[in-house]
């Protein structure tokens, strides 16, 4: 039996999910979770996990499998980009490139702390935004205020 088929048993007969609140909880006692009460945990990433048929599943994977019948073909996207609000209007099964896409702020390391743009050698900003694997050259600015606003227009022309 593949682990999709084993989870859709054990999620319909363990779990209720409230797509309003996004949380699921017990149908029935489980260790000493008594009935009702609220499944999983919070994994150090930030997102709400459960532990079901011997391994630790995102609850919003199983939101899916619970609302759909099947697994996401892609990854979920927390489309307000909170990790662990897992209500159905917030959560699409989307291409990796449309996750990053989604994301709010630049990396850690960013010399720039600004998303999509980076110092250039001789000075100033490039502005270079990703989609669906390709890289788009939006292009070079000396201030990097401009390079801020041609990242806004850039990135709402191509979402």
């Amino acid at each position: 039996m593949s682990i999709e088929n084993l989870l859709k048993t054990n999620v319909n007969e363990h779990l209720s999910y409230n797509p309003d609140t996004g949380l699921f909880t017990w149908r029935m006692k489980r260790g000493n979770k008594a009935a009702g009460s609220i499944a999983g945990s919070q994994h150090n990433n930030g997102y709400h996990t459960i532990f079901l048929c011997g391994r630790r599943f995102y609850a919003h994977r199983l939101a899916f499998l619970f609302m759909r019948g099947n697994l996401p073909t892609g990854v979920v996207d927390h489309i307000n980009g909170v990790k662990n609000d897992n209500r159905w209007i917030n959560l699409r099964d989307v291409s990796q490139s449309e996750n990053m896409a989604n994301r709010s702020g630049a990396q850690k390391n960013s010399k720039t702390k600004h998303l999509c743009v980076s110092p250039h050698v001789a000075g100033g900003y490039v502005v270079q935004i990703r989609r669906n694997k390709k890289r788009i050259y939006v292009g070079y600015f000396k201030e990097l205020e401009a390079a801020l606003v041609a990242y806004k227009g850039a990135a709402n022309e191509y979402l």
